[in-house]
């Protein structure tokens, strides 16, 4: 018999992957072009060219770990302080792509293998993984 604890973490492992490649990622709206647009969870367009659309998308990845996170301790970092570290960093991307990078250091220091963030441009891959892994 599987324990409710081990039952309740395995959920949010499972969740926080899949909530938060569908939050981060929703996908272009109109633009086949790499990582450019981002429709946050307010449905407004925003673009990773720019320093307000970069904080904008880091805000919104954040925001999801803070408020989705399964483990409430954050595997025993200080998020708030992963804010102040990386959101500097993602202001000063040079673009969509380099934003993406750090928002995945960000999510690394997680140390969490099931928590990823996918670029826009990347939304079908998580679909069709290319390896399986136990």
């Amino acid at each position: 018999m599987v324990s409710r604890d081990f039952r309740r973490l395995r959920t949010g492992w499972l969740l926080t992957a899949v909530l938060i490649a569908i939050v981060v990622s929703p996908g272009l709206t109109g633009n086949t072009s790499a990582s450019t647009e981002f429709e946050g969870r307010d449905s407004k367009t925003v673009s990773t060219a720019t320093v307000e659309g970069r904080l904008a998308v880091f805000d919104d990845a954040w925001e999801a770990i803070y408020e989705r996170y399964y483990d409430p301790n954050f595997r025993a970092i200080d998020w708030e302080r992963q804010r102040t570290i990386f959101r500097p960093q993602a202001a000063n991307a040079e673009n969509g792509r380099e934003l993406y990078v750090v928002l995945r250091r960000l999510l690394a220091t997680l140390n969490d293998v099931h928590t990823r963030v996918f670029a826009p441009e990347e939304k079908f891959v998580w679909w069709n993984p290319r390896f399986v892994s136990i």
